[in-house]
């Protein structure tokens, strides 16, 4: 009885933090060459200010750069660390272009 009861806290605690967190992404588009750097110096500070990121995955975009993607789950009082993060890689030499957002749940349109 004792580990159900601990079981529904656990599980009503999950619950209620990821009411609390919003789902945003993370853009970084950079060269072949060096979107290995960036994609380690990226993963060190998420670990760094303790955010766990849900996807993190590199493609190549059309134009012919890498970008560099990651999608974090993130409470209000984080948000400012992640933009202060955002800013902070924005500044690197080696990125050409960088986004950073809520992310939206709206279907995309295909054509």
């Amino acid at each position: 009885m004792h580990f159900l009861k601990r079981l529904i806290i656990a599980i009503r605690g999950t619950h209620a933090r990821e009411i609390h967190q919003s789902q945003y992404f993370l853009n970084i588009s950079s060269s072949e060459s060096t979107i290995s750097d960036l994609r380690k110096m990226l993963i060190h500070k998420l670990n760094l200010l303790g955010f766990q990121a849900r996807q993190l995955k590199i493609f190549r975009q059309a134009e012919g750069t890498f970008c560099l993607s990651v999608l974090l789950n993130l409470s209000a009082d984080l948000r400012q660390s992640f933009i202060q993060m955002a800013i902070g890689l924005s500044q690197h030499q080696d990125v050409c272009h960088i986004q950073w957002g809520l992310r939206s749940n709206k279907p995309r349109l295909r054509s």
